[in-house]
């Protein structure tokens, strides 16, 4: 294989622009280098590129963890369910946070607060109450595990 080198520039040269010839681009698994074209001078031109791979592309599907399953093990179930509250009510304070997903007060405001140091929901102060709501990082997050979201999906709490 050779690399393009950037003094071989002739035009519809291996460095040159296709000029119309066409170009075949060619994934490679098990390429980790810069782009290469292969077989320069060639009809059409071959450019050579890495793929890009995921941690554990050679399990069995079977065998990997599903995403709801990785997010519950990043966030732990809890934490998970708090983020999910938040996400499904706006503007929550924190004791009607506490009663949707059934913990604590002081816990669903740790909670809160790892989530709002992690940049997945903010807090602000309204008439005396710590009020929550999904951060677009926090959103960005769940529209992208929408089952994980549906799995969590809490209740409105009962009107007090």
């Amino acid at each position: 294989m050779e690399r393009a080198g950037a003094g071989d520039r002739s035009p519809g040269g291996p460095g040159g622009p296709p000029r119309g010839r066409g170009l075949t681009l060619a994934p490679a698994f098990f390429w980790y280098r810069a782009p290469v074209a292969l077989l320069p001078g060639t009809e059409p031109p071959t450019l050579v590129y890495a793929v890009a791979r995921e941690r554990g592309w050679d399990a069995e599907p079977e065998t990997r963890p599903s995403i709801c399953e990785s997010l519950v093990a990043l966030l732990g179930r809890t934490r998970a369910r708090v983020l999910c509250a938040i996400a499904d009510h706006p503007h929550v304070n924190t004791t009607e946070l506490a009663r949707a997903v059934g913990i604590s007060a002081a816990g669903a405001s740790q909670h809160a607060s790892v989530l709002r140091d992690a940049g997945l929901v903010t807090t602000f102060r309204k008439q005396g109450s710590a009020l929550h709501r999904i951060s677009e990082r926090g959103a960005v997050l769940l529209d992208k595990v929408p089952s994980v979201h549906r799995l969590f999906t809490i209740t409105p709490p009962p009107a007090a």
